[in-house]
């Protein structure tokens, strides 16, 4: 068990220990899986109290940035995906062209 509050602690913290809003609520959605946080949460709350407030402000200005990013980066990895889509037709059209002079070949 952890000894200390990490930054997806303090997050679960500050939503009382509500799954919703959480980076991970989709990947605990299944019933295979069962997130721990709280249990971590809480076991941090007994043995060394809440978060510091420098600690809060720490991940409040960690959101924040991660939003500015978000945010400037935006139209540069809307034209990355648009890269990647053309990438993958031009590979396929490769591909279908490969195929198409492969099969000519064993047809002549």
């Amino acid at each position: 068990m952890i000894k200390l509050w990490t930054k997806e602690a303090i997050k679960c913290y500050l939503r009382n220990q509500k799954c919703q809003g959480c980076f991970f609520e989709d990947f605990f959605s299944s019933d295979d899986l069962k997130c721990e946080m709280s249990d971590t949460v809480n076991y941090l709350l007994k043995e060394i109290g809440k978060p510091t407030q420098k600690q809060i402000k720490s991940i409040e200005y960690d959101e924040v940035e991660e939003k500015r990013i978000l945010k400037e980066t935006k139209p540069f990895r809307k034209h990355l995906k648009y890269i990647a889509k053309k990438a993958d037709e031009e590979r396929s059209n490769n591909l279908k062209l490969f195929v198409e002079k492969q099969l000519k070949k064993k047809c002549l």
